[in-house]
C-alpha cells in the first residue's frame, strides 16, 4: 500500500505544479502586457501635448496675421487640453525615471512657447498686425517650439525603445507559458495514468489472490 500512497502523492504533486505554473504564467503575461499598454499610453500622451502644442500655434498666429478672434478659440481650447494633458503624462511617467528626469524641462519649454504666443497675440491686439509680425519674425516662439519637439522626440524614441523591450519580454513570457505548460501538463497527465496502472494491476493482482483463495477453499470443502 506504501507503493500506491506514494504514487497518488506524485501524481497530486505534479498536478499541484501544474496549476501553479499555470497561474504564475498567467500573472505573468498580464504584467507584461500591463506594461505594454502603458508604454503605448504614454506615447500616445506625448504625441497628443505634442500636437496641442501645435494647435495652440496655429490658432495665435492665425489670430496674428487676420486679427479675427475665431482663431483664439482653437488657441485657447488647446491650452486648456494641454494643462489636462500634462497632468495626466506626469501620472502615467512616474514609474520612468528619465521620463521624469525631463518632465521639468518639457514643461518649461511648454510654458515658454505659450508665453511667447501671448505675447504676439497682445501686441496684435494693442499694437496691430506690423507689431505682432515683427515678433513673430524674431524667430523665438519658433525656436521654443523647435525645442520643445527635440524634447518630446527623444522622450518618445526613449518609451519606444522600452515597448519594444517588453514586446520581446512578453513573447518570451508566452513561448515559456506554452513550453512549461505542456510539460507540466504531460507529466501530470503520465503521472496519473501510471497510478492508474497501478491501481488497475493492484485490484486485478487482488481479484486473482481472492480467486486463488476461493478455489483453494472449495477445493478443500469437496475432500
Amino acid at each position: 500500500m506504501l507503493w500506491l500512497l506514494a504514487g497518488a502523492g506524485v501524481a497530486v504533486s505534479l498536478l499541484v505544479v501544474d496549476v501553479a505554473l499555470t497561474l504564475r504564467n498567467t500573472n505573468k503575461l498580464n504584467e507584461d502586457s500591463s506594461w505594454v499598454a502603458r508604454t503605448h499610453e504614454v506615447i500616445a500622451s506625448l504625441e497628443t501635448v505634442l500636437s496641442l502644442m501645435k494647435d495652440a500655434e496655429s490658432g495665435g498666429w492665425g489670430f496674428a496675421i487676420t486679427g479675427e478672434s475665431r482663431y483664439l478659440e482653437p488657441h485657447h481650447a488647446a491650452v486648456a487640453a494641454i494643462d489636462k494633458e500634462v497632468v495626466e503624462l506626469e501620472r502615467v511617467t512616474a514609474h520612468n525615471p528619465f521620463l521624469q528626469a525631463r518632465f521639468p524641462e518639457l514643461q518649461e519649454r511648454i510654458a515658454t512657447s505659450l508665453q511667447i504666443l501671448d505675447q504676439v497675440i497682445a501686441l496684435r491686439k494693442k499694437e496691430g498686425f506690423e507689431a505682432a509680425r515683427q515678433s513673430i519674425l524674431s524667430g523665438r516662439g519658433k525656436q521654443e517650439m523647435d525645442a520643445l519637439r527635440v524634447v518630446v522626440v527623444e522622450m518618445i524614441e526613449q518609451e519606444q525603445g522600452l515597448l519594444r523591450d517588453r514586446l520581446q519580454m512578453s513573447q518570451w513570457t508566452y513561448r515559456f507559458a506554452i513550453i512549461t505548460g505542456l510539460l507540466s501538463g504531460l507529466s501530470a497527465l503520465a503521472a496519473v495514468s501510471a497510478f492508474s496502472m497501478l491501481m488497475w494491476w493492484h485490484l486485478a493482482a487482488r481479484t486473482r489472490a481472492a480467486a486463488a483463495l476461493a478455489e483453494q477453499a472449495e477445493r478443500q470443502r469437496t475432500t
